[in-house]
């Protein structure tokens, strides 16, 4: 397949379109919006784009061998579960990584566990953004200690419940890091690995103060 797109008629047979050995890389797009519990089978460690849509589902696995999105995006719509699938091979997304915690599906999820083998994104890293504030069970950040590269913006916006942002302490380099609307955020990540980035906002949050940045060498913007 060089696209495999699936909704809620065939998603159940999920695990008859995809081969039990390694296949080539190709776009997968699931939008399952009735379906409860999903297992993807198939060995594949490297997917073009990834884009999965499932608001009812409570449980989704398959995603263990996955090492890599190759050229895309990795987004997620899994608002009633309470972790992510478990993507523990997972190193690199070569283009956005998108969850809008803050969006009107009334989010369940608590952090970021399951992305814990994760090193590098090429593009953004978004967790939040636009609509209204939101993610009222999203407290923490915990699976992306792992996290060194973001070649884009780090945008953390409109999170009612974000308190603890420390697994961004090993990051290195990101060309943004904005913080937005997140009033339950009191005490900063520590930021001492930061090397690299070229603006950081931090705006309408709970800190008293800010990180010291002290490996930083280039900043612009306040």
């Amino acid at each position: 397949y060089d696209c495999l797109e699936l909704t809620d008629e065939d998603v159940l047979s999920v695990y008859s379109l995809l081969p039990s050995n390694q296949i080539e890389e190709f776009n997968l797009s699931i939008s399952a919006d009735c379906v409860e519990a999903m297992t993807i089978t198939g060995y594949f460690e490297g997917l073009k784009e990834l884009e999965l849509s499932a608001s009812d589902a409570t449980g989704i696995s398959g995603f263990t061998n996955l090492d890599s999105i190759t050229e895309g995006r990795m987004r997620l719509t899994i608002p009633n579960m309470s972790e992510l699938p478990n993507f523990e091979s997972l190193v690199h997304i070569e283009d956005d990584f998108r969850l809008a915690v803050n969006n009107q599906l009334e989010w369940q999820l608590e952090n970021l566990n399951g992305l814990n083998a994760l090193q590098t994104i090429g593009g953004d890293l978004r967790i939040g953004f636009g609509g209204g504030i939101g993610g009222e069970f999203f407290t923490s950040l915990s699976g992306l200690e792992g996290l060194i590269s973001v070649g884009g913006a780090v945008r953390l916006a409109r999170l009612e419940a974000l308190s603890d942002a420390s697994a961004l302490n090993n990051l290195v380099s990101a060309e943004e890091l904005i913080f937005e609307d997140l009033e339950a955020l009191r005490s900063p990540p520590e930021m001492s690995s930061l090397i690299s980035c070229q603006e950081i906002r931090m705006d309408e949050t709970g800190l008293t103060i800010l990180p010291d940045f002290p490996s930083l060498t280039t900043l612009n913007g306040d």
